[in-house]
């Protein structure tokens, strides 16, 4: 987690199962958080630089910076995926350089808001800059853009959507349903919730629901 203490901004560590804590290192920026598969490894930035936080040794070791707007470490630990302004890129687990995807997307168009797909074969995203805010798809094996739509028509909400464990499925709030909206069948599903689960769902929000099985 990322917090902003008395003396500033910090990473730390939050044990739910043994309710303690601990603080990793002074800094701010966003730390777009990846742990490892085994939940030995907690990878971050901090003020431009990148780090690798081993839980049971509690040893911080800085990395080779990857440079992103996004960064996510795809399944199998052996790949990351580095968000960039037009496209993305892979690295190897050591930050080496292996492929560049670019989307040609208009000069004043910027992407945000990159999630992956738990499978690690879709990447979707927003661009703004243009007329209206657009969401778009890709594969991330062949970088092929998948579909671009504008986003308030297509997804009929204003919510950050995430991605579900269903394969290709968005989910995200949406009134007082949740909606699942598969991108490759375009087909969705909503859930209706009671008041309390649509106050927690709604405030709980996007970075709360990551890495909860």
């Amino acid at each position: 987690m990322s917090l902003d203490g008395p003396n500033g901004y910090f990473r730390g560590l939050l044990d739910l199962k043994e309710q303690t804590s601990i603080k990793i290192i002074d800094g701010g920026g966003v730390p777009h958080f990846n742990w490892t598969s085994d939940s030995e490894n907690l990878i971050f930035y901090s003020d431009g630089k990148h780090y690798n936080y081993s839980v049971s040794e509690q040893k911080l070791t800085e990395r080779t910076t990857i440079f992103s707007i996004g960064l996510f470490l795809l399944p199998g630990d052996k790949e990351f995926l580095a968000m960039k302004s037009d496209g993305f890129w892979i690295h190897d687990f050591n930050g080496k350089l292996k492929r560049k995807v670019t989307f040609n997307f208009p000069e004043n168009w910027n992407i945000k808001s990159p999630i992956v797909s738990i499978d690690g074969k879709l990447v979707f995203f927003k661009t703004d800059g243009g007329p209206s805010i657009m969401a778009h798809w890709a594969s991330i094996e062949t970088g092929e853009l998948l579909g671009s739509e504008n986003a308030r028509k297509f997804l009929k909400s204003r919510a950050s959507p995430i991605f579900s464990d269903k394969p290709d499925t968005l989910y995200y709030w949406r009134g007082d349903t949740v909606r699942y909206f598969n991108l490759i069948t375009r087909t969705f599903e909503d859930v209706p919730l009671h008041s309390p689960a649509t106050w927690e769902f709604h405030s709980l929000g996007l970075r709360s629901l990551y890495n909860v099985n």
